[in-house]
């Protein structure tokens, strides 16, 4: 099992997400739903109760705590067994006493339940601290699925290797420019692929003497192409990417400008100049080919 949490400010945003997602449209997404400290299970009166709840405490900023469970595809649980995974990891957590809402949903491939948990206690008014909270949920986690039977699944916090392994995923502003340019987004390189590009990357950036050289070096020795991003450089595979300043020391875009006497914006207009060249002489042959087959076909029709 993963579990994943974060904090957040308003608990009628997130309610209104997990019943009918961000676009406000997903019907049917809900399989079940359950209530801990509650005096009822009513959706709109749930968020209105946890707020009331919460305002006990002035200090706190972010009051609610969303986490949320899931499993391998190949595996799932009864909604019995699933409540009692969800309580034993609050127990784990140590809110056991605070309020709770469960929603599972049946719209993905893999059986998951989310939690929205109040971190002020209804009584005490005191909030809940949710430092080191992975490290808790995790080793929660781990503890029930060898009680259950289930699949070991690594989470990334309790598993370095796998840390370092996993790529970030794109950024909000990764989003942004993909849809400016109509362009798929990219997600940035785990830190085991960034250690190999950076082995690969650092011979050429010693010996290339000009950007045409480390530009197509780049792509036929390494496999990855140089690009604008920004005020800054990129190289990218086409689905990850790196940024230049995460290549080692002395690579930095400045200095292979002053190195190479040339700035990246003057060789990059070069190079869509010459593409351009490029293109209409490709355009001009390709009239040309079709002006001779024309000329070769109306030759033949008059000698037959």
């Amino acid at each position: 099992m993963i579990g994943k949490a974060h904090t957040g400010a308003g608990f009628a945003g997130l309610c209104r997400y997990l019943f009918t997602g961000s676009d406000g449209k997903q019907l049917g997404r809900v399989a079940w739903t359950a209530t801990r400290n509650l005096p009822t299970d009513d959706v709109a009166a749930v968020p209105i109760i946890m707020r009331a709840t919460a305002a006990q405490s002035v200090r706190v900023q972010k009051p609610v705590y969303h986490l949320s469970i899931a499993l391998p595809p190949e595996e799932t649980l009864s909604q019995e067994v699933m409540e009692r995974v969800v309580d034993q990891s609050l127990a784990d957590l140590g809110l056991s006493g605070h309020q709770a809402f469960l929603v599972a949903h049946q719209d993905t491939d893999h059986q998951h339940v989310h939690v929205m948990v109040n971190r002020v206690h209804p009584e005490s008014g005191k909030a809940w601290s949710n430092s080191l909270d992975w490290s808790r949920i995790e080793k929660s986690l781990r503890a029930q699925e060898t009680a259950l039977g289930l699949r070991y699944v690594p989470g990334i916090h309790s598993d370095p290797e796998l840390a370092q392994n996993l790529a970030r995923r794109p950024t909000r502003g990764d989003l942004a420019r993909a849809r400016r340019l109509n362009q798929k987004a990219m997600s940035l390189m785990s830190a085991s692929e960034l250690r190999e590009l950076r082995q690969n990357m650092a011979p050429l950036f010693e010996k290339c003497q000009n950007w045409e050289e480390l530009t197509s070096c780049a792509v036929s020795l390494v496999g990855v192409d140089i690009q604008g991003k920004g005020q800054g450089l990129i190289l990218t595979d086409g689905e990850r990417y790196a940024k230049l300043s995460q290549m080692g020391k002395g690579v930095r875009l400045k200095e292979l400008e002053k190195r190479f006497a040339q700035s990246w914006a003057d060789f990059s207009q070069h190079a869509l100049d010459m593409d351009l060249e490029e293109l209409e002489l490709s355009r001009e042959l390709k009239r040309k080919r079709m002006g001779n087959r024309m000329r070769k076909r109306t030759t033949m029709r008059l000698t037959r």
